[in-house]
């Protein structure tokens, strides 16, 4: 068990410490991580991979999954990769094995702190071989990616990994460098829009840095590897760019309906987390109840990572949004279109545009 001083909550908030140090909630709607400023997270419901992916292979009988790992090793390789660059004072260490150390820490770490599993070190032996065991993951192909991007990252040299089954929710994973060299280039780089400013306001803890808002909502188990939204019992996670990157490669093979994945999977999650909220109507129910409940759902959007929303209106049974530095636009879109369907039970139809960089503008209307 990875020490337990490292994962100690704040004694104001309650979150973990480390969450306040690795991540940043900044005032234009974004949350990034300090390793990597490009690099922006949002906070999601841990199904939101097997929604997309799995539908998108049932769809499209393509092997999905295996871009979807390519890509999150490609993800984690590249921030790994810029560490020296962003922190000089660590090249000199990389020869020493020190780098090694950091690196291989850094993920246990991290893994707990994003939700994403439970990880503990079993062998490792630098450039030959890592041995894992994974608690808890939110996809085992997805925690797999991570651990290998960062091998190879670390020995300069393609791996591949094994995944053995323990339990319902432990596996054993092992990583090695191959024997002749070969491997599967890396996917196109990820790149990272530029961010408008924003004026938010967080209250935050004094001593993590942690808006209060988010800790008092969310717990940590750092034990189990999870986070849990604690007003529905929801499983969360911090999710990068590995789902836009792997429908871009989809869309590149078969349009941009390959997006539609992303906006049906955060639709139906979204129909399901607003009703486990409470947040229905009822035959009484006002225009100021749907707009009280549809601002209060928006406002969380900045502090999961969402985005700015800036505007937001109801007229009849139109909705209309808004939002600066849209993390992605077709998962804003599943969310609205979510969001609408809890709310109103008929068809509608959604549009957007782009007015311009880092803005995007929503209708829903009723057909």
């Amino acid at each position: 068990m990875t020490g337990e001083l490292i994962f100690k909550p704040c004694r104001e908030c309650g979150a973990p410490r480390l969450a306040g140090r690795i991540l940043e909630w900044k005032s234009d709607g974004t949350i990034v991580s300090h390793v990597g400023k490009s690099n922006r997270v949002v906070i999601l419901d841990s199904r939101i991979y097997n929604t997309v992916f799995d539908n998108a292979e049932k769809s499209l009988g393509f092997a999905v999954w295996e871009i979807a790992f390519d890509t999150t090793r490609n993800v984690t390789k590249s921030v790994i990769d810029e560490l020296p660059a962003r922190f000089p004072g660590l090249r000199p260490l990389v020869s020493m094995g020190v780098m090694h150390r950091t690196v291989v820490g850094f993920l246990k770490i991290y893994s707990r702190i994003a939700g994403h599993s439970a990880p503990e070190l079993v062998e490792y032996k630098a450039g030959k071989y890592a041995v894992a065991r994974i608690r808890n993951p939110i996809d085992i192909e997805i925690v797999a990616g991570t651990m290998l991007g960062s091998l190879e990252a670390l020995n300069g040299v393609p791996c591949i990994h094994k995944i053995e089954k323990e339990s319902e929710n432990q596996f054993l994973v092992r990583v090695e460098p191959l024997d002749n060299g070969a491997g599967r280039s890396d996917l196109t780089r990820v790149e990272f829009p530029a961010i408008l400013p924003g004026n938010i306001f967080y209250e935050r803890c004094r001593r993590c840095g942690v808006p209060r808002n988010l800790s008092a909502r969310l717990e940590w188990d750092h034990e189990e590897g999870t986070i849990l939204e604690l007003l529905t019992g929801t499983r969360f996670c911090m999710v990068s760019y590995t789902i836009k990157t792997v429908l871009g490669e989809l869309a590149g093979r078969y349009g941009e309906t390959a997006y539609d994945f992303l906006v049906e999977a955060q639709r139906i999650l979204t129909i399901e987390h607003v009703k486990s909220r409470g947040d229905t109507l009822r035959p009484e129910s006002s225009y100021d109840d749907i707009l009280r409940i549809c601002r209060n759902y928006m406002d969380d959007w900045s502090l999961f990572g969402y985005g700015n929303p800036v505007l937001f209106k109801i007229e009849g049974d139109s909705m209309e949004a808004v939002v600066e530095n849209p993390f992605d636009i077709h998962l804003l879109a599943g969310t609205l279109l979510g969001l609408y369907d809890a709310l109103f039970d008929r068809k509608r139809a959604i549009n957007w545009y782009v007015p311009k960089d880092g803005v995007v503008s929503y209708a829903i209307e009723p057909v």
